[in-house]
């Protein structure tokens, strides 16, 4: 098993890395369609209020993700990129991992929930969050080890099918009447069912989930996880903090709604260029030609930024009127926001996404350590920058221009560093 070869990319790498990335888009493009789908649904059964509330508790649920994906998808990417035999072995660590992290998890959303939520009937929610976290964890796993296979297409399938069940769901649920805890016991029923089918899909074809613990191994790969993890926990605080920080700052009701909307809208557009990203990692971390690296950087950042400066023109003068016409007159007023909100956080994001993959795929030691350094500090200051402007000028604006100073600060510690990445890709 340990003669295992690496996995080489078919062709060209950059041809490769388009490839997979054209089937990990299809599975972005699935899973939104039928999430926007949802959202139209949704925001009209529930109304902002409860709308607002729905996304708040959730966005809980993906700032804590990062905590127990400790960076899999990273680690795998570059595990079976080496070899067959290194990537089931990191793949069984990263399960035993989650097992332990998941309850840890549980409890600590419980008690946040306890701690800071001043309604009681808000704080139940958490628990559900929770336990749809921990289904979500496994069912994450078993995507992240077929994505690092370049088994793209299976989990498109295992996606197409899922997100449709439980879009078929909700339907029900909001049949049978609207209700904030019945639509987050769909998403936690569906991401168990998930986790169990591709589990079995893993299990048969590439690795089983199996406890494998040594201590001092253990302590090396949650390392290597917390270094990549931190970033994605930067990625999520920049996105969801504004919502979570709305939710205690803004006016309950319509604003609270509105700018939920506007912010899930956001994370859609960030997710695509870290599709891409994600794909490259594999490509990379196995790459000998370091050309290609350097070709991926110079190419997919520029596009990147173009492209939301596309998006943002558009959204100034169509938003308006489509927001309007799919999500109700109501949502109108949140147009200004969804275009502010492509300038000071997608525009830096979407980049940052695609230079922290290929930072990732660098042999150098101290590189991943750069990359986490780089996303604190975006953090930092965007928790900063948001108090301070919230307390000059308290309105929801704020709230996005503040994560979006931090995206930026970000992004600008990753170009700096931008030489030594393409320097450092193998």
């Amino acid at each position: 098993m340990n003669s295992d070869p690496p996995l080489k990319p078919p062709g060209s790498p950059i041809a490769a890395i388009l490839r997979g990335g054209s089937l990990l888009f299809s599975i972005r493009v699935v899973a939104q369609l039928s999430r926007l789908v949802y959202i139209v649904l949704v925001v009209r059964a529930l109304g902002p209020d409860r709308y607002g509330i729905l996304a708040y508790v959730q966005a809980w649920g993906i700032v804590f993700l990062p905590l127990i994906n400790m960076g899999s998808q990273t680690l795998l990417s570059r595990s079976f990129g080496h070899s067959m035999a290194r990537g089931r072995d990191i793949a069984q660590r990263l399960w035993t991992l989650r097992m332990l992290l998941m309850p840890a998890v549980l409890c600590l959303l419980i008690a946040i929930s306890v701690a800071i939520e001043p309604d009681s009937e808000i704080r139940p929610l958490f628990l559900i969050v929770g336990l749809a976290l921990a289904g979500r964890g496994f069912a994450v796993w078993c995507n992240h080890v077929l994505v690092a296979n370049r088994r793209t297409r299976q989990v498109l399938f295992i996606e197409v099918t899922f997100r449709l069940g439980e879009l078929i769901a909700a339907l029900v649920v909001l049949y049978l009447g609207a209700s904030v805890a019945g639509l987050l016991a769909v998403h936690a029923v569906g991401w168990w069912v998930q986790a169990l089918f591709s589990s079995l899909w893993v299990s048969r074809e590439i690795v089983r989930p199996a406890w494998h613990w040594q201590q001092l191994k253990a302590i090396s790969l949650l390392k290597q996880s917390v270094t990549v993890m931190v970033c994605g926990l930067s990625l999520a605080g920049l996105l969801q903090g504004p919502l979570m920080l709305g939710r205690h700052l803004l006016e309950k009701g319509e604003t609270l709604g509105q700018f939920a909307l506007v912010m899930q809208m956001l994370q859609v557009l960030v997710a695509l260029p870290n599709s891409i990203g994600i794909v490259a990692l594999t490509f990379l971390a196995g790459s000998s030609a370091r050309a290609t690296g350097k070709l991926y950087i110079n190419r997919m950042v520029p596009l990147s930024i173009v492209a939301v400066i596309i998006l943002a023109l558009a959204s100034a003068l169509l938003s308006y009127p489509v927001l309007v016409l799919v999500f109700g007159a109501e949502y109108g007023s949140a147009a200004p926001l969804l275009t502010l909100g492509l300038l000071v956080l997608v525009l830096p994001l979407a980049p940052v996404t695609l230079l922290s993959h290929a930072v990732f795929a660098s042999t150098e030691p101290d590189m991943l350590r750069k990359a986490a350094l780089a996303a604190l500090a975006g953090l930092a200051a965007g928790i900063l920058a948001t108090c301070t402007l919230w307390l000059q000028h308290p309105a929801v604006e704020s709230l996005l221009v503040g994560a979006g100073s931090g995206a930026f600060l970000w992004l600008f510690l990753l170009i700096l560093i931008h030489r030594r990445v393409s320097r450092a890709i193998p």
